[in-house]
């Protein structure tokens, strides 16, 4: 049986995608989301590249996706993993 999770890495690269075609850069982003700092939105930066599995949490999911003007289905990408029941 397969199940569908987030993919971590093809999620931050959507959100870089989006942050490049709408030129935002990660200080307007942690603005935006009122972070304290850029560094989270670095994490995602740096996650796209398949370094790490940083991604935004649930809230600062659906504020991107706002920001973006998109839904948080259209924001992240999801992958199938299989399941074994026993």
């Amino acid at each position: 049986m397969a199940i569908k999770i987030v993919d971590p890495v093809e999620t931050c690269k959507r959100i870089v995608s989006y942050m490049n075609a709408l030129d935002y850069s990660p200080k307007d982003i942690a603005r935006y989301l009122q972070l304290t700092s850029p560094q989270a939105v670095y994490k995602w930066i740096y996650g796209a590249k398949g370094k790490n599995q940083n991604i935004p949490n649930v809230d600062n999911l659906v504020a991107l996706a706002d920001l973006f003007g998109v839904t948080v289905d259209e924001l992240i990408v999801k992958k199938d993993i299989l399941i074994k029941l026993e």
